[in-house]
């Protein structure tokens, strides 16, 4: 019989407070794994206790154990000694006396105690992992039933079943039976909710039996996180990291489902790829952890840049990707007449540079942006990465797309309209594969138009020790433009700014950073350039906006108080308001005005929490002006939502929607801080690329809200068809 495996001995020694010295005090045998065992004690001098496991069976010498003793407290268990070696050889400890062991005068000593296989030299051999074949139904289970009455001192009634049970290792059952709960009293306790045959595994499983599989560790872990059981349940996620043959997704689920942050740890780990990232996807995302999303969001995003390197390796894509890009540029080609560069944004013209030119993925570029990216004898699309050959010929033979210069030249008048470009805004670019760049190669970013200013980012290598990184800004809409340039790069753990620089919007942006291994993951660089642009003098000088104070604002001090019937005081401010007309417009003044608070008799009221310049700003929108832009915006929201004023909230949804020139970052952190649905989801409709996934994206990616994180790791795998 194999004797090798792990169990546990636990016996209550009664009244052994006062005994004499040399006393002697046995526990009862008991057959554990074959082996026949006793728990034995004794008090050795005034100070000192000796305890023992001895084994009466006649074993072979290739067997060895190690003994862990433990003692129960009233705090818990304490272990008090441990000994190994050869089985049935001496395994004796010794312990002081001391009053905290003693409870209610009785001794409770447990041997958790492992029996393995060693050689001739006594060491010890490694196990052979065995899958334990039976299932729910062993076949010889551990006996809880009426025969095992005399070593009980309390009886669990399960569904219909009755286990003779002593406290284990368990918070559950130290409260209810050592605290101060009616049952610690009783002799037979009911457990609900439970099912028999996974509590007599969780017992089992509590006593050392090898129980925990695929088909029982559900049934097992819910009543070990049921009943506080540690022991059990870290049992448990070591058979789920180290033998189950469960999915990872339902490895992950278990991990969320009982709190296992060592299991979820694991299972994260294990995600290697975008197959692995979809495996692990409910069908509604949206119910999915947070912490989970927000790694696997993470996870998806990084491993496009790599993915998509190998694809578009030196040696060029794949015939099948090629002729999949070059179908779907002129799929698109068909959707959208083509009006200018699709780089530089300058209209198309019938001669020289701006003529637009055809490569052969079906992209049209101007002639000026085809001659600036040409390399020797090929042209590669900055969008797309698919070459065009020239062997044989030059740029200026690429032919021409007559239909966007048609169309161009019907339509050349819209330019003329008048643009506004001030307001916030975020480009972003990864680099691939540049971290062993040599010095003076240069990185070009797609060119990209935001509020009308149309850009990219460019970075090269200066010199063996740092980088410069610069955005370039084209087609200059205005010499009375500033602008504010903000230099981030992403590391593996998040963006760390290296730079910021401000002056007019025409003037070089350029800076410079030390060459550092954190700036690259993977081998790739991502930058972020925080671009602010705003109008300035004729000295350079930013004019502040003028949005606050105004010298028409309606007025509410002491001027309206024949039209008022209340005063409320903000700060140190006084404004004379029209009780009906505010609980109108406001559940919040209606519930003050109107109902049975005491403020409801006062002839003055003093508002908390409360900005005064913002609230005034809150009561001239109410009464319909048009106080609303992007610099008032917040404050006058947060007071409408604070009030619960339904029209302000609704005009500060339609600013956001049709007129702010907020990035698009802000204005959803506004729809999840304001929990507006209507904002929220315009906002993630503009949301297209990976870029504009990482644009809206916080530092840290768990204090997320889960709807947008479930939105935008759909969007970021839907991008990868």
């Amino acid at each position: 019989m194999d004797h090798t495996g792990k169990f546990m001995m636990s016996h209550t020694f009664h009244n052994v407070e006062h005994s004499n010295k040399g006393d002697p005090f046995k526990g009862p045998r008991e057959t554990i794994n074959g082996l026949e065992c006793q728990i034995r004690c004794y008090k050795k001098d005034e100070s000192e206790w000796m305890c023992w496991l001895s084994m009466y069976n006649l074993l072979p010498p290739s067997l060895g154990w190690k003994t862990e003793y433990k003692i129960r407290t009233k705090n818990g268990v304490e272990t008090v000694g441990t000994r190994e070696g050869r089985i049935g050889g001496n395994s004796w400890i010794m312990f002081r006396k001391d009053p905290k062991n003693i409870v209610d005068g009785n001794l409770t000593i447990e041997c958790h105690v492992e029996v393995y296989e060693i050689d001739k030299n006594g060491v010890s051999k490694p196990r052979a992992a065995t899958e334990n074949k039976t299932k729910i139904e062993i076949v010889t289970p551990r006996l809880f039933d009426e025969s095992m009455k005399e070593f009980s001192d309390v009886v669990l009634i399960v569904e219909d079943k009755k286990f003779y049970f002593l406290a284990s290792e368990s918070s559950y059952f130290k409260s209810l039976f050592i605290g101060s709960f009616e049952e610690s009293k009783k002799d037979e306790i009911s457990l609900k909710d439970v099912e028999a045959k996974y509590f007599q595994l969780f017992l089992e499983s509590l006593y050392g039996d090898p129980v925990i599989n695929d088909e029982t560790v559900d049934g097992i872990l819910k009543l070990a996180d049921m009943f506080d059981a540690k022991r059990v349940v870290q049992k448990c996620q070591f058979h789920l990291i180290n033998k189950s043959k469960k999915s990872l997704k339902e490895k992950l689920d278990l991990a969320v489902k009982f709190n296992s942050n060592e299991l979820k740890e694991f299972c994260l780990k294990q995600i290697k790829s975008v197959d692995d990232v979809r495996s692990v996807m409910s069908k509604n995302t949206k119910e999915m952890d947070p912490d989970v999303l927000a790694f696997l969001l993470e996870k998806s995003l990084s491993l496009r840049p790599c993915q998509f390197a190998k694809l578009l390796s030196n040696s060029g894509p794949p015939e099948q990707y090629k002729a999949k890009e070059q179908q779907k540029a002129k799929e698109e080609h068909k959707k959208k007449d083509t009006l200018s560069c699709t780089i530089c944004l300058l209209e198309y013209g019938e001669e020289g540079d701006r003529t637009p030119r055809v490569l052969d993925c079906g992209h049209t570029l101007c002639l000026g942006c085809c001659k600036q990216i040409v390399q020797p004898n090929q042209i590669q699309c900055p969008f797309c990465r698919v070459d065009t050959q020239l062997t044989g010929r030059t740029v200026s033979n690429l032919p021409k797309n007559y239909l966007a210069l048609s169309l161009s030249t019907q339509l050349i008048s819209l330019s003329s309209l008048t643009m506004e470009y001030t307001g916030k805004f975020i480009y972003s670019h990864t680099f691939l594969d540049i971290e062993h760049s040599t010095p003076g190669e240069y990185h070009a970013g797609p060119f990209e138009k935001i509020n009308e200013i149309a850009g990219n980012i460019w970075c090269h290598k200066e010199g063996l020790s740092e980088w410069e990184c610069r955005f370039c800004i084209y087609k200059n809409p205005s010499p009375s433009l500033g602008r504010k340039i903000e230099y981030k790069i992403r590391t593996k753990n998040g963006f760390e700014t290296i730079g910021t620089t401000d002056g007019r919007i025409k003037d070089v942006s350029s800076i410079r950073f030390l060459d550092d291994s954190k700036y690259f993951v993977d081998g790739h660089m991502t930058i972020e350039c925080h671009v602010e642009v705003y109008e300035i003098d004729e000295n350079g000088v930013r004019i502040p906006p003028t949005v606050i104070e105004k010298e028409t604002a309606r007025l509410f001090d002491e001027s309206m108080k024949e039209f008022s019937d209340v005063v409320l005081i903000v700060e140190d401010k006084t404004f004379y308001v029209n009780k009906l007309y505010l609980a109108s417009e406001s559940s919040y003044f209606k519930s003050l005005f109107i109902g049975s608070f005491v403020e409801s008799k006062k002839d003055e009221i003093s508002l908390k929490d409360v900005e005064a310049k913002y609230f005034q700003l809150f009561l001239e929108s109410l009464y319909g002006d048009p106080v609303i832009n992007d610099e008032t915006l917040d404050g006058i929201l947060k007071l409408a939502d604070m009030f619960d004023a339904q029209r302000v909230i609704l005009k500060c949804e339609f600013h956001l929607i049709k007129n702010s020139k907020k990035s698009l970052k802000e204005k959803l952190d506004l729809a999840v801080k304001f929990n507006s649905s209507v904002l929220k989801e315009t906002c993630l409709e503009q949301i297209k690329t990976v870029e504009d996934i990482r644009g809206v994206m916080s530092k840290n990616t768990k204090e997320m809200d889960p709807d947008v994180l479930a939105f935008l790791l759909e969007k970021s795998l839907s991008l990868r068809n």
